[in-house]
C-alpha cells in the first residue's frame, strides 16, 4: 500500500510535519509505502481554476501524479484563523474540483457515502476568546458514512495490532 503524506505547512519545522511523521512512522510500520510531500519545497502557482490541471506543468504535474498513485492520504495542516493553511487550500485546488471524491470512490468509498458538512458557527475549533468570534471558526469537513455492518467487524486499526 502506498500512502503519500501531505505536510499543508510553509515551515519545515513546524509541528504539523511532526505530528504527520509519527502518523506516516505508524504507517511504514504498518507496512506501507510512504512518500511525504511538504507543501513549501514545491514551487505551486495560485490555482486560477482552469479545467486542464495538467497544464500548469512543473511541480503541479508531480504533486497531481503522487496523489493519483497513493492508496491512501495523511493531509495536515496548521489552524490559521480556524481553517487549513492558504498553500493546503491552493493545493487542493490545482488537484481540481473532483480530486478528493475521486480518491475516495477509487478507494472503494461509495460516492453517496461521502459527504461533506460546513460547521464555522455549529463546532467552533475554539471557544470565544479575547473577542475572537466564531467567524473565525469556519471550516468544511468530509465525512464517509460506515455501513453499520462494517463498523463490527474487528480489524487492525480498531484491535490496536
Amino acid at each position: 500500500m502506498k500512502i503519500l503524506t501531505i505536510v499543508g505547512s510553509l515551515r519545515s519545522d513546524s509541528t504539523t510535519g511532526l505530528a504527520l511523521g509519527i502518523a506516516s512512522r505508524a504507517a511504514e510500520a504498518a507496512g506501507a509505502e510512504v512518500r511525504t510531500v511538504e507543501l513549501c519545497t514545491l514551487n505551486l502557482p495560485f490555482c486560477d481554476g482552469r479545467a486542464d490541471e495538467m497544464s500548469y506543468g512543473g511541480d503541479v504535474v508531480s504533486f497531481i501524479e503522487a496523489v493519483r498513485e497513493a492508496d491512501g492520504l495523511l493531509i495536515g495542516s496548521p489552524n490559521y484563523h480556524g481553517s487549513l493553511s492558504g498553500v493546503l487550500k491552493n493545493a487542493l485546488d490545482l488537484l481540481g474540483p473532483e480530486a478528493v471524491r475521486d480518491k475516495l470512490v477509487e478507494l472503494g468509498v461509495p460516492a453517496e457515502n461521502i459527504k461533506t458538512q460546513w460547521f464555522g458557527d455549529l463546532r467552533p475549533v475554539w471557544a470565544e476568546v479575547n473577542g475572537m468570534t466564531s467567524q473565525g471558526n469556519r471550516r468544511v469537513e468530509i465525512f464517509v458514512e460506515v455501513p453499520e455492518r462494517l463498523l463490527m467487524r474487528e480489524s487492525s486499526l480498531s484491535s490496536g495490532q
